[in-house]
């Protein structure tokens, strides 16, 4: 019995490390950004496989196994309202981007660019955009990929921030939580 826990353990603990979309997280979350010209913040709210649901305006083709990063922009109290915005990860290739049918201030994709996506925004002064999404085929878990967000507004030039996406931290405890539960039965059979 001991050891089929075991096989299973190790077993359900491989599926959730590898390459499971909804193991990702930014750090910062949100990414922050203050300064002379720009104020706000970029927050990635969920990982998802494939389109999320309610996508509008797609740009691009989304694959059902695509990982999909889902965000929400919220502007500060100025001095200016953000034109464009461009989120994506360096160095990759996003398959498609768009918009979440929903509350919020509307953006829609101007085009894929890069390692993203460039999105008309027409966000208030203390507004919150549309949720949005880019898609990729896959994005490491491993720390190694970045993600970067770039404002801009008519003549004013653009301003950026970037962040790292990391495995999610709930990943890393269940995993050790089982082992630890585990290691405590097997010693407990010993005696």
């Amino acid at each position: 019995m001991h050891k089929l826990a075991l096989l299973f353990t190790t077993a359900l603990s491989g599926l959730l490390l590898a390459g499971n979309a909804a193991a990702l997280s930014l750090t910062p979350n949100p990414l922050l950004m203050d300064t002379p010209d720009f104020t706000g913040e970029l927050e990635l709210l969920e990982v998802v496989t494939g389109l999320p649901t309610g996508a509008v305006g797609v740009e691009g083709t989304v694959e059902a196994d695509d990982v999909t990063l889902v965000f929400e922009a919220r502007t500060g109290a100025g001095p200016n309202p953000w034109d464009l915005m461009v989120v994506g990860i360096f160095g990759m290739t996003s398959n498609g981007a768009g918009v979440i049918d929903g509350p919020g201030d509307p953006l829609s994709v101007l085009d894929l660019s890069g390692g993203g996506a460039r999105f008309f925004s027409n966000i208030a002064l203390g507004g919150t955009s549309q949720r949005f999404f880019i898609s990729y085929d896959a994005v490491a878990d491993d720390g190694s990929q970045t993600l970067g967000w770039l404002v801009a507004s008519g003549a004013t030039p653009g301003t950026g921030q970037s962040g790292t996406l990391v495995p999610e931290p709930g990943v890393g405890l269940l995993f050790g939580a089982g082992l630890a539960l585990l290691a405590g039965r097997s010693r407990r059979r010993a005696r």
